[in-house]
């Protein structure tokens, strides 16, 4: 794992407390499956301050989304497992049964919208979002409950929106990676 913290991007600024964490955690095959297997990443948090590290929820879905960004840019085989909802050979997505913030990409897609578009896929996906604002129910619930990035890209498509999944993968990201210290946590807190 320390091998791995290198690879972040260089964007992302993790703290010495969480890297010190993720190094201690390298070693015990154990604490790492329970760490999957967590509910919430508020849940890791709770773990690493147990274990004596003073580390947020949120900070770590940020740390989460700041290695899927690292991964994205490597175009590695781990870039399939995600948009997939399958968990990477490479970093840490505990919380949700190893899901980690990427379950339910269409529900956190919807949530971490926001009304400004700075990018081309940002304003497809608000036009996909006025779209379905328009739709009736069906869309909204078929958006909530898609699992995958590769499912969400699929809705997309059937709509008449061209995103593929890595493009949805990288933006969620990059919201998340933006949000602030509170609301960071309200997410890993979900």
């Amino acid at each position: 794992m320390k091998e791995n913290i290198r690879f972040y991007p260089k964007s992302y600024n993790m703290s010495d407390e969480l890297k010190a964490f993720f190094t201690e955690i390298t070693s015990n095959v154990k604490l790492q499956e329970k760490l999957y297997n967590t509910e919430k990443l508020s849940d890791v948090a709770n773990i690493a301050l147990q274990l004596g590290f003073n580390v947020r929820g949120g900070e770590i879905l940020q740390s989460q989304a700041g290695r899927v960004l690292a991964i994205l840019d490597e175009q590695s085989e781990d870039v399939a497992n995600l948009v997939s909802g399958i968990k990477p050979k490479t970093g840490a997505q505990w919380g949700r049964g190893g899901g980690g913030y990427l379950d339910r990409a269409g529900y956190w897609l919807s949530k971490l919208s926001t009304q400004q578009a700075n990018t081309e896929t940002e304003i497809t996906i608000n036009k996909f979002l006025a779209k379905k604002a328009e739709q009736d129910i069906e869309l909204t619930n078929k958006l909530l409950n898609t699992k995958t990035f590769n499912d969400l890209a699929e809705l997309f498509q059937s709509c008449g929106f061209n995103l593929n999944a890595t493009d949805l993968l990288s933006h969620q990201a990059q919201k998340i990676l933006t949000l602030s210290e509170d609301a960071a946590d309200e997410v890993a807190n979900y």
